[in-house]
């Protein structure tokens, strides 16, 4: 059957949220980049790009989970915290066979 980057996808977003979710598209199974990378390959900042994952309506088709903070995983489906976001973000980068950090997320 087709891959999840052989679908066509338009999800509702701003243009900005659409030009992060067609990045995140061409990350490669088994890589991550950090907010910061992709903030430079898409413009603006670290913490748009986060509020753009934030705002993915279809996570796995568009693979946010491949997106960590700097110093460790960072948040997924909203939530920084430890509990079910994070476990299964790590689940999908392992599934998907990626190097990670699972540090502490340091706050200022």
């Amino acid at each position: 059957g087709p891959l999840a980057e052989d679908l066509a996808l338009a999800p509702a977003g701003t243009e900005y949220q659409r030009r992060v979710w067609a990045y995140l598209r061409t990350i490669p199974r088994g890589e991550t980049r950090t907010y910061g990378e992709v903030a430079r390959d898409v413009g603006g900042s670290a913490r748009a790009v986060g509020g753009a994952n934030r705002a993915n309506p279809i996570p796995i088709l568009i693979p946010c989970h491949r997106v960590r903070a700097a110093d460790g995983l960072g948040g997924y489906c909203g939530s920084s915290e430890e509990g079910w976001g994070l476990a299964m973000k790590r689940r999908l980068l392992a599934l998907e066979g990626a190097a990670f950090s699972d540090g502490a997320r340091r706050r200022a």
